[in-house]
């Protein structure tokens, strides 16, 4: 399935729109987003909706993370190898690699990092893809060890995803040292959120803008108004029917950004009708796959693998 984004150009007096050309360094960029409420969070472990991602993936680092084509790299480890049997997967932290306050990220702070996404009494949202995790061991200045309980082929998956973001030791999730491109200037749950550009951020070939902020609206209807009326430059999630309607305006662009995500049909399979398999096997026959693409997707979509 694709996700849709919508970007506001810069337009001239007469409402044409510009080349974007080369970045040039500093600015502001306000994107628009739905569903922020009071529980809006900041911490690097917990996101739950599109506000709480946004800040996670700019506010915060992984050890791995993801190309534009989905493929695993590098992003705070250098490497990230498994031994013979992958029972042992040793990460290799970034020479130079800094917190936003201008400490290095050390092995104790990986080891922190994910000792509290699976702390037993209060786990966090990645907690469920680190059953097999038995300990994380510091074993240099610069390497940990991941030791786990079996043998785990797919542990640099887990590792990637964006709820594996590493803080510092100390770290405050009120008032957090980031390891990300931005560090946090303020945060209004349910308002808004501005961040401004980390200085100490490893990656040099980035870190334009002075400032990102995320602000919050209740419903699409809101979202889009504050597009079309200039309050932001970009939104998130564009409702489906209305891609072509907003992208006819000239002043905009649209982004249609293919993602891993999927639309699952799910039963209660121990409960009738669905324990009996014959009945999932009919719900997975009788639907007319490019037919529902079109209709509930707009055509934005493609036809999934039944085993993801």
């Amino acid at each position: 399935m694709s996700a849709i984004v919508g970007l506001s150009a810069c337009g001239t007096a007469t409402g044409s729109s510009l080349d974007a050309g080369k970045p040039v360094k500093g600015g502001t960029l306000r994107a628009g987003v739905t569903g922020g409420n009071a529980a809006d969070t900041i911490d690097a472990h917990i996101p739950v909706n599109s506000g709480d991602i946004a800040r996670t993936v700019n506010l915060y680092n992984c050890l791995l993370s993801r190309t534009d084509d989905y493929k695993i790299q590098p992003e705070l480890a250098e490497s990230f190898e498994p031994n013979g049997d992958a029972t042992v997967w040793t990460a290799t932290i970034r020479e130079g690699a800094k917190f936003s306050d201008g400490r290095d990220i050390t092995p104790d702070d990986v080891v922190f990092s994910f000792e509290r996404i699976n702390d037993p009494d209060d786990p966090k949202a990645a907690a469920a893809s680190f059953t097999m995790l038995d300990k994380v061991v510091a074993t240099g200045k610069r390497t940990v060890e991941f030791r786990l309980s079996e043998p785990n082929g797919l542990l640099n998956d887990s590792v990637s995803e964006y709820t594996t973001g590493i803080v510092p030791s100390d770290y405050d999730p009120k008032n957090p040292v980031c390891s990300g491109p931005f560090k946090l200037k303020s945060h209004d749950p349910g308002q808004s959120t501005v961040m401004e550009r980390n200085d100490y951020y490893w990656r040099k070939d980035g870190g334009f803008l002075d400032e990102a902020a995320i602000l919050n609206f209740n419903d699409s209807d809101a979202l889009i108004n504050a597009l079309l009326s200039s309050q932001v430059d970009a939104i998130a999630q564009i409702p489906l029917a209305l891609v072509e309607v907003i992208g006819a305006d000239e002043r905009m662009n649209i982004l249609n950004s293919k993602t891993g995500m999927w639309l699952p049909f799910t039963m209660r399979v121990d409960r009738p009708p669905f324990d009996d398999v014959k009945v999932r096997q009919a719900f997975r026959l009788v639907v007319d796959r490019d037919q529902m693409i079109e209709q509930v997707l707009s055509g934005f979509g493609t036809v999934g693998n039944d085993m993801f």
